[in-house]
């Protein structure tokens, strides 16, 4: 994982690798502590590839999205949108894990509980995240790093540039935009030029 900063925004920069090494420890602690659930819920977009990777370690294919929308841009969040809720109309037979890359302020993981879980009556259910920020308002019953900036998962790279860049464009221009950018998060050129077009 590499930090970096720019325009007094810090930045977690992470690579697969670092992904995967998390995802082994959060499944550690699943496994050892609620057992193998028997459904998991990952939460739209990058908590359903945590999920993924989960139910590969764990060695159980029951997975789930739930789609959930909030952020508008980088660090500003929006209205939470449940867009693809739940289908699976009944719990009650189930141990359900429920997953997020990142618990930031906390309301996503309280509104999925609230709206998508609780009313479906789980036999038993917990939360997990590979992140949380020291801010938010909910922590997952496991999680396995604290970080304090913006994450940058490798999953959502373009997202990143696309959004900071068209902040330094505004302040700087495109070439000098796309050279921070180049220069901070070690991006190639072609793409950054590519993203920040379109």
């Amino acid at each position: 994982m590499e930090e970096v900063e720019v325009e007094a925004t810090k930045y977690f920069l992470l690579a697969w690798s670092d992904v995967e090494e998390d995802v082994e420890k959060l499944s550690v602690k699943v496994e050892k502590d609620f057992g193998i659930p028997t459904i998991i819920f990952g939460i739209l977009r990058g908590g359903a590839t945590v999920a993924n990777l989960i139910s590969d370690r764990l060695q159980m294919h029951n997975v789930h999205s739930i789609g959930t929308k909030s952020y508008k841009d980088v660090a500003v969040r929006g209205r939470l949108d449940i867009y693809q809720p739940i289908t699976v109309t009944d719990l009650g037979k189930h141990d359900v894990l429920l997953v997020d890359d990142v618990s930031d302020t906390g309301s996503t993981f309280k509104d999925v509980i609230e709206t998508q879980i609780e009313p479906k009556k789980p036999r038993r259910f917990c939360t997990a995240s590979i992140h949380i920020k020291p801010w938010t308002s909910f922590i997952p019953d496991y999680f396995v790093r604290k970080l304090d900036g913006w994450i940058v998962y490798p999953w959502e790279k373009h997202e990143t540039i696309k959004a900071l860049g068209e902040k330094l464009v505004r302040k700087y221009g495109s070439k000098t935009a796309e050279d921070i950018i180049v220069r901070e998060f070690g991006y190639r050129p072609s793409i950054v030029k590519r993203i920040l077009k379109t």
